[in-house]
């Protein structure tokens, strides 16, 4: 770690002017029996034994920043510790740190600047945490800065910390029905085929792929036979995301919102899917339709990525809560959305509908799309507030929601936002029947 310079006095004296300056004042200002003037004799005397001061000690210290997970999933929180020791022999009266932390990482609880001495030996240490979103972030050196008493002087430390945080963006199997294009992919049928359950063992034909041959069987017995597995097809998904006015609301200060949450899922799941060579596609559900349509490889995952980056800035429906609506415009723009959408969905598409589901329309949503003959699944990252009265009414109302979707058949993931993604998946399929 190396020093600023420029705070070294030089050789000339400040007292040798400063004290017959001070005396001429103050001898005017008896003469004239001012006592404006006897003050200003204060001001030279001052300056000169300010700049007297002693120079601050060279500054030794030791800086090293930590974190709980530099992998963590979006949505989780990190915990970042800071330590500053002084390995010097000099004590240091004042020293004044400031993480750099990066802008897009909100700081959920902690402090990241701090004013503090140190003597020789001494360590201090920062302990916050940040709440983790999707992408890689790197954090700047800490600031700094060394004081000698009163703040007369003071330096400012390099201090090189190199950490980066980078989020995943994939998470765990997807459920998916057998409605599926023809290419291979994640989605096991009946039909025999390429794959990789194991089906059923047939006698040898002619033709049969060698790497099928199941050899361990003709060493045993000298019986040739392939196996056979069952086919796996690709399926084509399309992701809604509800971007309406609900969907943006934020439950407690520095909490994601509801659609920053279903975009972050959006994204693992699909990146899941598409590395299975799945077709998968995306829609914004608002006052009007923004859809990228279903295909599959790598530049889609990039087209996915823009997709959602986009989504917050799409225009919003005001959906109004509970069965009254009271913006008949409202309602009509949002049939207008659905309708539209639903001419653009190729047959047999999974549809993934993400929302808080803090409004009866979003359910109608999920429904509309089941009535159209649409597998259905609906991701629902828990946004309501917290502990108060209208936040229990909203997670009551919520559950309701739920449970109604559950009844018309469709199947249901509560994700809430201290819990990952995948095990909100697995608690769910362990809880679905057929």
């Amino acid at each position: 770690m190396s020093d600023a310079s420029g705070d070294e006095p030089s050789g000339f004296d400040p007292l040798s002017v400063a004290v017959p300056v001070a005396l001429v004042v103050t001898a005017v200002g008896v003469a004239l029996g001012s006592v404006t003037v006897l003050l200003a004799a204060v001001v030279p005397l001052g300056y000169a034994a300010a700049a007297r001061l002693p120079a601050l000690p060279e500054s030794d210290l030791a800086v090293e920043r930590s974190v709980s997970d530099e992998r963590p999933r979006p949505g989780e929180t990190v915990a970042v510790t800071l330590s500053v020791a002084n390995v010097g022999e000099a004590a240091l009266p004042e020293v004044r740190i400031a993480d750099g932390v990066p802008e897009d990482l909100t700081v959920a609880d902690g402090d990241t600047a701090c004013c503090t001495g140190l003597r020789p030996g001494e360590e201090t240490t920062l302990t916050y945490t940040v709440r983790a979103r999707r992408g890689e972030f790197a954090f700047d050196g800490p600031a700094v800065t060394v004081r000698s008493v009163g703040g007369g002087r003071e330096r400012r430390v390099d201090a090189d910390a190199e950490t980066t945080l980078t989020c995943e963006t994939t998470a765990d199997a997807l459920p998916l029905t057998e409605a599926a294009t023809a290419a291979t992919g994640r989605v096991e049928t009946d039909a025999r085929g390429e794959g990789v359950t194991f089906a059923a063992t047939r006698p040898y034909r002619p033709g049969d792929p060698v790497g099928r041959v199941d050899w361990k069987r003709f060493a045993a017995t000298g019986e040739l036979t392939t196996v056979d597995f069952r086919e796996t097809r690709a399926a084509t998904v399309l992701f809604v995301v509800d971007t309406s006015e609900s969907a943006r609301t934020v439950p407690r200060p520095g909490d994601p919102t509801g659609l920053s949450l279903s975009t972050e899922a959006i994204t693992r799941l699909a990146g899941t899917l598409l590395d299975g060579r799945n077709h998968v596609g995306v829609a914004t559900l608002g006052n009007r339709t923004n859809y990228l349509p279903p295909a599959a490889g790598r530049e889609q995952a990039v087209a996915v990525e823009r997709f959602l980056a986009d989504s917050d800035g799409v225009d919003a429906v005001s959906l109004a809560t509970g069965s009254t609506l009271g913006d008949e415009a409202v309602d009509r723009a949002l049939d207008r959305a659905l309708a539209d959408l639903t001419e653009r969905i190729p047959p047999e598409t999974q549809v993934v509908f993400c929302s808080p589901l803090l409004t009866d329309d979003a359910v109608d949503v999920a429904e509309h799309f089941l009535a159209r003959d649409h597998s259905v699944l609906v991701v629902s990252p828990d946004a309501t507030a917290s502990a108060s009265t209208g936040g229990t009414l909203e997670r009551l109302d919520r559950d309701v929601r739920l449970r109604r979707l559950q009844r018309a058949g469709v199947r249901t993931v509560d994700w809430s936002r201290d819990d990952a993604l995948e095990a909100a998946l697995e608690r769910a399929a362990a809880g679905w029947s057929g």
